[in-house]
């Protein structure tokens, strides 16, 4: 009888210790235990990230690439002349912005929807200043365009076997119509042969020097290779848990995107720096990834469509999310609460927020 008293005030006493401590129950019994933070610096980090991040929201339809203020006001606009944009464009540290463009001229179609094959900058003035159509006779690219520090772009493009990935290129501008072919990853050979669908998204990581791409269904496969070598080794890939499409799959960086500046008030725990994350579209969630320790570290639910979509790992922690063919961006804290929501003329694809001190948008300042 003392026995059973003694092991039922250990178990009390023990209950008592893991609540004063934050720790969960569950967590403990499964040998997961996570310790929260509860000093006065957590519980500020904790308040920061379920507020939206201040900053301007990009988004493009037909020949158009929109800016958008946090009050939901059109602040600027870029526009092409001709051609539609596949995808989505990037806005540059100088305020011009990348788009990939589909204007025709190319005879090979590769796998997915949105071939482009020409890539132009446009100023923050309209001026365009750089013009380069790049295809062949048995490769176009596709999807996305990924701008990088050096002023290069990464393209990714779709080859005569129209399942399997192709490659991904990093091109150097040359002149206002030219571009020159500095690097190049074989993704279909790297991988084997193995994995089949095309690429659909393409990141960039300073930090590592190292490339994402998203593979679409039937392979689902993130994969990372090492930019540093001109031999593109395979760093890693990830393939589980994905029952359908997978798109807009990006590195989480503390970076300005398409530069390698750090953005001030970036708070890189919150963020999860270094982790990998994307759509997954069949499934409706938000899949995050740590290549350092091949563990899947995060996902939560959110609606998607069955194409396209969107995930942005802001500064504060919360992610802007698009679901794909949509007219609704969100804001959401690490929960999956929305805390930001906009409403877009017209339905987009991608969405991304560039905070109020990136270079970019310096010129709204002098309004």
């Amino acid at each position: 009888m003392n026995i059973l008293h003694n092991r039922k005030c250990l178990r009390v006493t023990l209950f008592l210790a893991f609540i004063s401590l934050g720790i969960s129950i569950v967590d403990a019994q499964t040998s997961v235990v996570r310790q929260i933070d509860h000093d006065e610096q957590g519980r500020v980090e904790q308040s920061k990230a379920s507020e939206p991040y201040p900053g301007y929201t990009l988004f493009s339809h037909g020949k158009t690439a929109y800016l958008y203020d946090m009050d939901k006001n059109k602040v600027h606009q870029w526009e092409v002349s001709a051609g539609s944009i596949q995808t989505h464009p990037y806005l540059l540290a100088d305020g011009s912005v990348l788009f990939p463009l589909n204007k025709g001229g190319f005879t090979f179609r590769p796998g997915g929807a949105h071939p482009s094959g020409t890539f132009q900058k446009v100023s923050w003035d309209g001026e365009l200043l750089w013009d380069f159509s790049f295809y062949g006779e048995n490769f176009t690219p596709c999807y996305d365009v990924e701008p990088m520090p050096n002023g290069n772009i990464l393209v990714c493009a779709g080859f005569e076997e129209r399942r399997m990935p192709g490659k991904v290129f990093e091109i150097k501008p040359v002149g206002k119509t030219g571009g020159e072919v500095v690097w190049e990853c074989d993704v279909t050979k790297k991988l084997d042969g193995l994995i089949k669908g095309y690429i659909n998204s393409v990141s960039y990581d300073s930090e590592t020097d190292q490339v994402l791409v998203n593979i679409q269904t039937p392979g689902r496969t993130l994969a990372i290779f090492d930019h540093s070598k001109s031999s593109a080794d395979l760093v890693f890939s990830w393939n589980q848990g994905f029952s359908g499409r997978i798109h807009g799959g990006c590195w989480i960086t503390d970076k300005y995107l398409g530069t390698d500046t750090t953005v001030p008030e970036a708070n890189a725990k919150l963020m999860r720096v270094g982790n990998i994350i994307t759509v997954s579209n069949d499934d409706n969630e938000v899949v995050e990834v740590d290549p350092r320790t091949n563990e899947q570290v995060k996902t939560f639910d959110y609606e998607f469509s069955d194409h396209q979509g969107s995930v942005q790992r802001l500064p504060n922690g919360n992610t802007l999310i698009v679901s794909g063919y949509t007219n609704i961006i969100n804001e959401v804290d690490d929960a999956g609460r929305v805390v930001w929501s906009m409403e877009t003329p017209e339905r987009i694809s991608r969405a991304y927020r560039y905070g109020l001190e990136f270079p970019g948008v310096s010129r709204l300042k002098e309004r």
